[in-house]
């Protein structure tokens, strides 16, 4: 019989789950299945010793066998790898983005002795989602109508667009915070530049017309949002936030990825020109892609090992020594909030641990060592950082075609899923409770040196 209890539905809650009344000692699987957006199902079996009283208690049995190997209350959830043995798998992505349900079977000796079914929720019941057009931008608004905070965050997806965090907006919305989750990637791609100041534009609407008075207003971005932000924050002094969360942030500004050497790169544009942006080095990509193609082939029979993909971190890496880097960095010292910078220290798409080293020391070397910033890196983690409780066994994504190695193990990136989540709502619950904030020298500053 299972027995599951959990403080909520919600999917970053742990979940205690115990098995009684299994035959006394013996052999015992716990199998769990979840299905993908695109219908694959995804699975972990994993096998204990049950106790003299035929009980499991995955909060203290050690696995003997199965997908994961360390006591751990969540390892079934997180271990969970996809079904199908082709080279297509990529993160984990769930059918229904509003809920998760998983199927739970216990297996003795080939026979199914008890069957039950988990829903875990991204998005709680009192939380609204409506579409909405903010700077001529198609943004999705998540307003919690039961226990609402005093904190509007503004979210900024990384060029993938609004799937990349769409979970963790509705996940945030459901402890209370309202969510702006603004998609500017489809526009973005479409443009030789994009204007910086359509993100200054969404900050003062949501200040002016989303924010209660007496809200906090923060923002949160993901990778190329996450430059995206710091580059405004940086510029625009107007942009008065009480605090940001950078995943996977860059001191600099990239050039767009793509795939094709003829195809236009993208970058941003301020006061209405280009700024300048560096470009990852294509001879290393082009390497890297040779060999992950023969890596891939050596292990074609190995459905495991051959879901890696294309490591873009040298080709990032290399990049910055090139004599136009200079020009290209982000005049961070002017930044007037308390930021989260976070980082896995495994990332193989680009060095983030090094360049949030470098956001920090700029802000050193211009205003001094008392500056607004708290890193967060994340051993044993990659690219991306998933809501608590996925699968944390394929780490990668398709680009223009192409797999794209995130990096990170398995085990890590899900303790690190865990770790930088509650990072991220302590953070805010510290925003919260900031009364004021120190703007001696924002206050100052009606126009940005860049140097």
């Amino acid at each position: 019989m299972f027995e599951i209890n959990a403080t909520s539905d919600l999917i970053h809650e742990p979940v205690h789950i115990r098995v009684t009344h299994l035959p006394a000692g013996e052999r015992v699987s716990i199998k769990a299945t979840q299905f993908d957006r695109s219908g694959n199902f995804w699975q972990s079996q994993t096998s204990f010793i049950t106790t003299k009283d035929g009980v499991i208690d995955l909060k203290t049995h050690k696995p003997v066998a199965g997908s994961y190997s360390r006591i751990d209350p969540m390892g079934i959830f997180w271990s969970m790898r996809p079904h199908r043995q082709d080279n297509q798998a990529t993160c984990f992505y769930p059918m229904n983005d509003q809920e998760l349900k998983v199927k739970l079977e216990v297996r003795y000796k080939g026979n199914v002795l008890e069957t039950t079914s988990l829903v875990r929720k991204f998005q709680a019941t009192h939380v609204r989602c409506k579409k909405v057009q903010i700077a001529d931008v198609k943004s999705e608004l998540y307003v919690p109508t039961a226990h609402r905070k005093p904190l509007v965050m503004l979210m900024l997806p990384g060029e993938s667009g609004a799937m990349t965090l769409r979970l963790k907006a509705k996940l945030f919305a459901s402890l209370g915070y309202t969510i702006v989750l603004f998609d500017y990637a489809p526009k973005y791609k479409h443009a030789q530049t994009f204007p910086l100041e359509s993100f200054l534009e969404a900050y003062q609407h949501v200040r002016d017309e989303i924010a209660e008075k007496n809200d906090k207003v923060v923002a949160y971005g993901f990778a190329k949002g996450a430059e995206a932000l710091l580059a405004c924050a940086s510029y625009f002094p107007a942009m008065k936030l009480d605090s940001m969360i950078l995943e996977s942030p860059s001191h600099l500004i990239w050039q767009s990825f793509s795939t094709k050497p003829s195809k236009r790169l993208h970058t941003w544009s301020y006061q209405g020109e280009p700024l300048p942006a560096l470009g990852l080095r294509r001879d290393i990509y082009f390497v890297e892609k040779i060999k992950y193609q023969l890596w891939y082939k050596l292990h074609l029979r190995n459905p495991v090992k051959k879901r890696s993909g294309i490591k873009l971190r040298r080709c990032y890496r290399k990049a910055l020594s090139a004599s136009l880097a200079p020009f290209t960095r982000i005049p961070t010292e002017n930044i007037q909030s308390p930021v989260l910078l976070m980082s896995g220290n495994v990332n193989l798409v680009m060095p983030t641990k090094l360049m949030s080293k470098k956001i920090v020391a700029r802000y050193k070397k211009y205003r001094g060592s008392n500056h607004p910033f708290e890193a967060a890196h994340y051993k044993g983690a990659g690219h991306y950082f998933s809501c608590p409780g996925l699968p944390t066994t394929v780490l990668r994504k398709n680009a223009s075609g192409i797999m794209l190695a995130f990096g990170g193990s398995a085990i890590k990136q899900a303790k690190a899923n865990r770790e930088a989540w509650a990072a991220n709502v302590a953070f805010l619950e510290k925003a919260l409770k900031t009364t004021s904030r120190d703007l001696s020298h924002a206050d100052a500053l009606q126009t940005v040196t860049v140097r």
